[in-house]
């Protein structure tokens, strides 16, 4: 079994800590991020403060920006 890949982890970091930019770039409001990922507006709100996201979370939330 070969190392894990640090840039991975790295870059799942970089997404959170960029989202709000990401969301800005691309126009896309918090309110339509909840009604289409089914993460509660408050939950979304301080999960997004904190930058804690879990992976399932963050790749509702990709899926959505990608659309």
């Amino acid at each position: 079994m070969s190392r894990i890949d640090r840039s991975i982890a790295t870059r799942f970091y970089d997404v959170q800590a960029n989202l709000r930019k990401y969301l800005d770039y691309y126009g896309i409001s918090i309110s339509h991020l909840v009604r289409n990922t089914d993460i509660p507006r408050t939950t979304f709100e301080r999960k997004l403060r904190n930058k804690s996201f879990t992976a399932e979370e963050l790749l509702k939330i990709i899926d959505v920006i990608n659309r």
